[in-house]
Order: C-alpha cells, then structure tokens, then sequence
C-alpha cells in the first residue's frame, strides 16, 4: 500500500463511529457492518454539549479547481452560510463521528487531497481540468477515497456538468457514469432514503455513480446538496427537500468511511 491509500485509510478508521441502537439490517459493502440508528431520535441529548469543533480528524475538503466558481455556497462565497459547514454540524450532532467542523480547501494538483477521504466539488461553471489535477483525483478514488461532485446551476448540459463528464472519463475510462437504484447502500447506510426529492432544486429523479469493484468512487450529484446545506430557498418541496438534503449528505460521508 502506497503512502496515500495509508493516508486514506488510516482517516478512515480514525474518523467514524457510531453509538446508537440498532433498527434493522444495514448492509455494508467491504469488510466493516455497523448497526445504524433511528436518527429521528437524535444520537445525542439536544443538551449535550458536542467536542469543539476542531477536535478530530480530517474528512470533508473541498477542490479548488481552475477555471470555475469552485468556492459557492462557502461562508465567502455563498449567500447564505457555509454549505459543508452546516453538513459537518449535522454529521457530528446525528453520528458520534469525529470530523473536524471547517471549511478546507485544497489545490487538487497537490497530494493534499489524500490526508481527506471526502472531497467536494460544487460550482456554477468549470472548463477542462489539468492532467495533473486527472491523476490525482484517479488515484485519491482509487485507493479507497470517494470525490462527490455538485451541480450548482441548475442546468443540464451546463459547462460545469459537462466538464465533470470529460474528467471522470480521464480519470476512469474503464468505468462508466451510471444512475444508481435507490436500493443502492449508499441509499440506506446511515437513513432510509427511498425517493430521490433533490437538493435546493430538483433537477434529476436520479443520481448517478462510478462504481468501482462494487464501491462508488465518484457521485455525481444534479440538484445541488450544497445550496441546500448553505440554508437556499428548496423547490418544490421546501425543508421536506432540505431534510432530504442533508440526510444525503450524511448518507455520502457515512458511505466514505464505511464502504
């Protein structure tokens, strides 16, 4: 194992637990099966104080990629408050994961991408990538990592999805961009989610996935989780879709680490 994939995983058995009773079977893909709760009944007491907020590990970053808005729905960049922000509160509030609560970004054409086993990916519009920035994202997946990719604008065929289309060809040619069945795990690994209700948008009645050896590396997201998660007006469903919203995010980082 090369010192990146050690990296990943090392984070990943580092970074997630969870300590609440079991509802059912929950079935992991790879060698780790956990007993997930009833997250309605929340995992902590709502007055329980949670660790501060930078103690514990890496896990969310996102990519500052050229030739695009990469930093929307940041404290910075956004409208509303920071998307992954919100994300990471509600990850460590639900689950008794330990992931730092801030917004990292990194250059993409840098190995600072492997010390994260999430990475994020969000904008409006992106041109081609550099190859540098190709083979990076292709060995940070393939060694175990997972990179979510987010439709900000709202449009099929738009600049930022197309480019995303051209990379994950670059990064993986032998594997395809597929819809995923929401009897997916990644459906249903930390909350049942059985109807994909979109993010602050809904844009697709599907996501979709490159899957490797059984495993999502990449997720390709249409109707922006992040907008969502940064606290944007939800249509057509209002905090129905939000809930849903940050009940997919939840689901994404509790796959990343388990699967």
């Amino acid at each position: 194992m090369d010192r990146e994939a050690e990296v990943l995983q090392k984070n990943k058995r580092g970074i997630f637990s969870l300590d609440v009773k079991p509802i059912g079977r929950r079935q992991f893909l790879g060698s780790v099966a956990v007993g997930l709760g009833a997250f309605a009944a929340v995992a902590r007491a709502e007055d329980e104080p949670l660790p501060d907020e930078d103690q514990g590990f890496p896990l969310f970053a996102r990519l500052k990629f050229p030739g695009g808005d990469w930093y929307t729905d940041t404290l910075t960049g956004g409208h509303a408050g920071g998307a992954e922000l919100n994300l990471l509160r509600r990850f460590r509030k639900n689950t008794t994961g330990k992931a730092i609560v801030s917004e990292t970004f990194v250059d993409p054409m840098t190995d600072e991408i492997f010390k994260y086993p999430f990475l994020y990916m969000s904008g409006h519009t992106a041109s081609d990538f550099p190859q540098v920035m190709v083979d990076n994202l292709r060995h940070h997946v393939l060694c175990g990592g997972m990179l979510l990719a987010d439709e900000c604008s709202g449009m099929q065929n738009g600049s930022f999805e197309m480019a995303c289309r051209r990379l994950f060809i670059r990064m993986l040619p032998e594997q395809a961009l597929r819809p995923l069945s929401i009897d997916h795990p990644v459906y249903h690994c930390a909350y049942d989610v059985n109807e994909v209700l979109g993010g602050d948008k809904l844009v697709s009645p599907y996501d979709t996935a490159v899957e490797l050896d059984g495993r999502i590396g990449v997720f390709y997201c249409a109707n922006d989780y992040g907008c969502a998660w940064e606290g944007h007006r939800c249509v057509p469903k209002g905090d129905i879709q939000r809930e849903h919203a940050f009940k997919m995010g939840i689901n994404l980082l509790v796959y990343a680490l388990t699967h």
